[in-house]
Order: C-alpha cells, then sequence, then structure tokens
C-alpha cells in the first residue's frame, strides 16, 4: 500500500469514461445482445490501462480502473446478484405529509426514485432474458 508521511494522497471514486467500442458492448451487453466474452475482456483490460497510465500523468498517487470493466453499477450488482425485483412500497416522508404540498427537495426525490425504480425494473428484465 502507498503511504506518505509528507502529504495527502490523492486518488478518486468512480467512473470515468470508457472508449466508445467498450462502451458499445456494453450497451450491447446491458440489453441483452451476445457479446463476444474475450473482446469484452481485451477491450476492457485495454481501456483500464490507458485510464490508470493517464490518472498516473496527471499526477493521482493511487489509480484505479475507473469501472472499465462494468456498464454500470446498477448492470453490476445485477449481474452477481439475487434478490433484485418488485417496486419501493416507502411511505411519504411525515414532514412533507404533515405539511401538504411537496417541496422542491422532496419533487427532486421522488424525481430520483422514479428513475432509480426504472433503472431497476430495466435490469431485472435484461437478467431475464
Amino acid at each position: 500500500m502507498k503511504r506518505s508521511d509528507s502529504r495527502v494522497l490523492t486518488t478518486h471514486a468512480g467512473s470515468l469514461p470508457r472508449p466508445e467500442a467498450l462502451n458499445a458492448l456494453h450497451v450491447r451487453r446491458s440489453r441483452g445482445e451476445a457479446v463476444d466474452p474475450g473482446e469484452l475482456a481485451r477491450l476492457a483490460r485495454a481501456a483500464t490501462e490507458a485510464v490508470v497510465a493517464r490518472q498516473l500523468e496527471a499526477g493521482i498517487d493511487v489509480g484505479n480502473d475507473g469501472e472499465q470493466a462494468r456498464g454500470s453499477f446498477f448492470t453490476h450488482v445485477a449481474e452477481r446478484m439475487t434478490g433484485f425485483g418488485g417496486a419501493s412500497q416507502r411511505p411519504l416522508m411525515r414532514d412533507l405529509a404533515a405539511a401538504g404540498k411537496p417541496t422542491e427537495e422532496h419533487t427532486i426525490r421522488r424525481q430520483a426514485e422514479r428513475f432509480f425504480d426504472e433503472a431497476k425494473k430495466q435490469v431485472m428484465t435484461e437478467v431475464k432474458k
């Protein structure tokens, strides 16, 4: 593990842009279309090597794979785990229900919940194919 007593080491978390060819394979795979696993692995490895090199060139101390091998967090999890399904039955937050009128934050939160519910449905549909 890399350490420093003289400064704070830099890193980052999350996805980094993928090459077009790799992104296209991830999209096809998420749609349930046939994808050559060898080609996907080769492109993911090359993309990972490239993003790690770019991070090091930029001065990042501890680089990462930029999630090149994964299409998205949601598809990655659903491809490896079971038990996803159904719909959220979460009740409206008490303070918002008491107010009687949605706040901007509530509206944004509900939009996000709908987005994630739709993404989950899409993933589950793709996983069942």
